[in-house]
C-alpha cells in the first residue's frame, strides 16, 4: 500500500506542475512565443507522466484486489482441493509472497479445482 500512496502523491504533484507550466505558457506575451511553446511542451510531458502514474496506480489497485480474491478463495476452499492437501502452505505463501503467490495459486489450485 505504500506504493499506492506514493503513486497518488506523485500523481498530484505532477498534476500541479503541469497546471503551473500551462498557466505560465498561456500568460506569456506573443513576443515570447518560443518560451510559451517550450512551456506548453513541458506541460504536455507532465500530462504524459500523469497518465503513466495513473496507469501504475490502477494496476496496483487491480493486483491488490486480485490478491484479496485469492486469499478469500484459499480460506474458503476445502483442503481436498489442494495438491497434496497443503492448504496451510498455500495460505502462508499467499500472505508472504503477495502477487506472485496469487498468480501461482490461481493457475495451480483455483483453475484446476474449478474445472473439476
Amino acid at each position: 500500500m505504500r506504493i499506492a500512496k506514493f503513486s497518488a502523491f506523485v500523481l498530484a504533484g505532477t498534476a500541479l506542475a503541469s497546471l503551473a507550466f500551462t498557466s505560465v505558457a498561456l500568460g506569456a506575451s506573443s513576443d515570447d512565443a518560443a518560451a510559451a511553446s517550450a512551456l506548453t511542451a513541458v506541460g504536455g510531458v507532465s500530462f504524459l507522466f500523469i497518465c503513466c502514474y495513473a496507469l501504475m496506480f490502477l494496476i496496483i489497485i487491480g493486483l491488490a484486489i486480485f490478491n484479496l480474491i485469492m486469499w478469500y478463495d484459499a480460506a474458503m476452499r476445502e483442503k481436498t482441493d489442494y495438491p497434496d492437501d497443503n492448504k496451510s502452505m498455500w495460505i502462508i505463501l499467499l500472505i508472504l509472497l503477495n502477487y506472485w503467490a496469487a498468480l501461482f495459486y490461481y493457475f495451480m489450485v483455483k483453475r484446476k479445482a474449478d474445472k473439476q
